[in-house]
């Protein structure tokens, strides 16, 4: 078993050029992230993440990678929830503008998914994954104009991902 605990301090702004510009350090990103690789000796692999400050975000994450007699199939699942105080609701003189509230979170989102891959020769995967995402924006009153959603109302909805791999590299950085 091998365990890899990551700090987390970053600045959320959109580049370094604009952090530059005007620093502000009231978006600074801090928490840790944890993984746990060969969880249970089985190259099963536990990723545990919290993120505080200007971006709040949890996650948890699991992968089997063989399962079944021929060890064929895997499983990827995950939860992941994020949040902020700030978003950004458009942009003056080349600048983006920004509403801010303390007492509430002006966005949120929660998403969920699971993967069932399929490996049944050497360089081919194909993988089938199900997902559930609900988005939260309570910004102001012009959210139908700025989202096209009506006021502090949730958008939630399902997706359905097929993906084929084939990768005939002879070294594989495999980071899932």
């Amino acid at each position: 078993m091998v365990y890899m605990a990551c700090p987390i301090f970053e600045h959320a702004e959109r580049n370094l050029g604009a952090f530059f510009k005007d620093p502000d350090w009231n978006k600074i990103n801090y928490g840790l992230q944890l993984n746990w690789n060969n969880f249970r000796g089985r190259r099963e692999k536990l990723i545990f993440k919290a993120r505080f400050g200007y971006k709040e975000q949890f996650a948890i994450n699991y992968n089997k990678p063989n399962i079944g007699k021929d060890q064929k199939f895997g499983l990827l699942a995950g939860i992941n929830k994020f949040r902020m105080h700030e978003i950004q609701t458009t942009t003056i003189e080349n600048k983006p503008a920004y509403l801010k509230s303390d007492s509430i979170y002006l966005y949120e989102d929660l998403s969920t998914s699971i993967s069932l891959s399929y490996r049944n020769y050497l360089y081919l995967t194909q993988s089938l994954m199900l997902a559930y995402m609900e988005i939260d924006f309570r910004d102001s009153l012009n959210h139908l104009d700025f989202l096209g959603l009506p006021y502090n109302q949730k958008s939630r909805f399902f997706s359905l991902e097929y993906t084929i791999e084939y990768d005939i590299r002879d070294s594989k950085n495999i980071s899932t």
